[in-house]
């Protein structure tokens, strides 16, 4: 014959408590995790909003940092200010048709490289 074991109410009561315990404490994380992901997806769409509205291109929402709200802020304004020093200097004015960053090609072609997504590698 085989050796059975036999629960007490009360040990059974305990192994699916602990079993319980751990599936809650399982799908509370995997909650989080999404809610931290939908967080992070609002905040990306919201940088692309507030940049389109400042007149910077969307894909630079890409570059802006979405830990919390002050870096999120941060990052906006300093892609705006780095947009802003994109204008042409006077100065620069015939010759070389260069722009006061080099923005603009040499042979003058309204194409011009965007320094930014070239350092942070994207195309």
């Amino acid at each position: 014959m085989e050796d059975s074991r036999t629960f007490t109410q009360e040990e059974l009561n305990t192994i699916v408590q602990d079993r319980l315990a751990k599936e809650k404490a399982k799908y509370e994380r995997q909650l989080a995790d999404m809610q931290a992901e939908v967080g992070r997806r609002e905040k990306r769409l919201d940088a692309r909003e507030r940049l389109r509205e400042k007149g910077l291109p969307a894909d630079l929402a890409d570059l802006v940092r979405l830990d919390d709200d002050d870096a999120f802020n941060n990052s906006l304004e300093l892609l705006e200010r780095t947009y802003k020093n994109r204008q042409p200097d006077a100065r620069s004015g015939g010759g070389s048709g260069a722009t006061r960053h080099g923005y603009e090609p040499m042979g003058g072609s309204s194409v011009t490289a965007d320094p930014i997504r070239e350092a942070m590698g994207l195309r």
